[in-house]
């Protein structure tokens, strides 16, 4: 459907089916809104502690060589991070559930070596599943031909053909209830050789490098609807699958948005089952509710100013998927020492914090100058010390439909001045961030609501409010200020979450103008189903 909102006021829909459900969500505030949003679409899920430590991964580590050589220049530089990932140069052929043997050979006992040392490591699952390897080679295939869990042409059981990394594949239909016990047996199969901690489905639109199939589409009003809105190409089958392909539940006319819904819903389930622990599932497709099952990044971006920019209105909570983050530094294009420190500090605010990047040269921290590498370390030191209180504003998340990062305006929705402010954020409701996105810029231009406010770093109180000003902004410096009030609830960082988890606990205590202050704390054992509350 197309949806404008022309001609003011009204809002004008353009649909070709479906039925439309309105629900109208009072408020009054913005907050209220999303809060009565959240409760309509399923609360978040409460993460695994770990996941919320730094992660890191790239396309191109190439071989068990390189990526080792990452992993013992982080812990030379004494980088503190959690949860180490490949992409699927590290499969065999691109197919799913493999490891390259050959290329990455050592990668189950490199994974052991990292869990033993309380780190974490999460693998890479695509929806296609390649249909051409020899008959009786490849499980993921031959079992699910003889369970009839592939999407299917229109009116026919035949699996519809598309094209993707490993060539001609097949799509698992998650809305089928036999594909949830398949995709959980093939996901326990491959644990039993590489014991991962999470996983990363990706291309799941689905995406696909063909337009419709490899067969092509019908003719039916399906695939050739009387009105195509606003996509990609010019057909609705564009990059994708056709329209008038078969799932259990109904047309893929009708379900193609809600594909890594279910396939996050599926992944979630196959997780639990495999580990008796909670599931860290990371999509890039999503619809409403997805947030219940999986987190979400925003995609492929570039390494620029613009995106590292762009990236902050991306990570807002409206959607209820709180758990989002930004690739730091940019999956494409080569960064820069400057741009990556900067994005590193930023990062260190996102809710979900992983440095990605395509086959570029390396971003991840050590790869940087000592200069550079103080920098960033202190930006991860600042993002483990404050982990309980990401990790209580996930929990409010999970059961009150709270936000963890929000636009002023969310807050201070009297002030007008905040209404077009995108360049700064706050952290629940106590932590304003103001990043330096400008390159070679020294100052950054804020505005400091009308409140009681403290430097993070010194506690000295800010004297001048309710108006913009320009802040010292240094490469070593992000401005982060904490609002009078408030009791900020941290930690003494460790090389990783798992190591440091026992370490002592401090309090920020920002007195307001009463001289008065209030927090919260919430704290279990981080990984179980259900409540372990200490």
């Amino acid at each position: 459907m197309d949806i404008d909102l022309q001609p003011l006021p009204a809002i004008s829909y353009t649909t070709i089916g479906g039925i439309i459900d309105l629900y109208l969500f009072t408020g009054p505030t913005t907050q209220d809104v999303i809060q009565q949003y959240w409760d309509v679409i399923g609360k978040p899920t409460m993460p695994p502690y770990w996941s919320l430590g730094f992660h890191l991964c790239r396309y191109g580590y190439n071989n068990i060589d390189n990526l080792r050589a990452v992993i013992q220049r982080m812990h030379d530089a004494e980088f503190p991070y959690d949860v180490q990932w490949t992409d699927i140069d590290a499969m065999s052929s691109h197919l799913d559930f493999t490891y390259d043997q050959k290329n990455f050979n050592g990668l189950p006992d490199l994974v052991h070596s990292l869990q033993s040392e309380g780190k974490h490591y999460v693998n890479i699952i695509d929806c296609g599943i390649s249909s051409t390897q020899p008959s009786g080679t490849y499980p993921p295939y031959d079992e699910g031909l003889k369970r009839a869990i592939f999407m299917t042409k229109f009116n026919s059981t035949e699996p519809i053909t598309g094209e993707v990394w490993p060539g001609l594949t097949v799509f698992p239909d998650f809305t089928n209830a036999s594909t949830i016990e398949w995709w959980t047996n093939i996901a326990a199969t491959f644990h039993d050789t590489i014991p991962f901690d999470g996983i990363w489905i990706d291309m799941n639109e689905p995406s696909n490098f063909i337009d419709g199939s490899h067969d092509g589409c019908t003719n039916n009003s399906l695939d050739n609807p009387p009105f195509i809105p606003h996509v990609l190409g010019t057909t609705l089958s564009a990059k994708t699958l056709c329209p008038s392909a078969q799932h259990a539940l109904s047309s893929h006319y009708n379900l193609h948005n809600m594909y890594g819904y279910f396939e996050a819903k599926a992944t979630n389930l196959a997780l639990k089952e495999i580990r008796r622990k909670r599931s860290f599932v990371l999509s890039r497709s999503s619809f409403a509710g997805s947030g219940q099952y999986t987190a979400h990044w925003t995609g492929d971006n570039s390494a620029t100013y613009k995106d590292m920019y762009f990236s902050i209105s991306g990570v807002f909570n409206m959607f209820g998927m709180p758990n989002v983050g930004a690739d730091i530094c940019g999956f494409r294009d080569d960064t820069t020492e400057e741009l990556c420190t900067r994005w590193m500090q930023l990062g260190a605010f996102y809710p979900f914090m992983r440095n990605h990047n395509g086959a570029q040269k390396d971003q991840d921290p050590a790869a940087f100058s000592w200069t550079a590498q103080q920098i960033m370390k202190q930006a991860l030191i600042t993002r483990y010390s404050l982990i309980p209180f990401w990790y209580t504003l996930h929990y409010r998340a999970a059961i009150a439909s709270e936000t963890l990062l929000q636009p002023l305006h969310f807050e201070f929705f009297n002030d007008n001045k905040t209404l077009g402010i995108d360049q700064q954020f706050l952290i629940g409701r106590a932590i304003l961030v103001s990043p330096n996105l400008v390159s070679k810029a020294t100052t950054v231009n804020v505005y400091i609501p009308e409140d009681v406010w403290y430097q993070f770093s010194s506690g000295v109180k800010v004297k001048v409010v309710g108006v913009f000003t320009d802040l010292d902004a240094p490469l070593e410096k992000i401005n982060v200020h904490v609002r009078g009030g408030f009791i900020i609830p941290m930690q003494m960082p460790g090389a990783n979450l798992m190591v440091g988890r026992g370490n002592p606990f401090t309090l920020l205590v920002a007195q307001s103008a009463l001289g008065n202050a209030s927090g919260n704390l919430f704290w279990d054992d981080g990984d179980s189903i259900g409540e372990h509350i200490f």
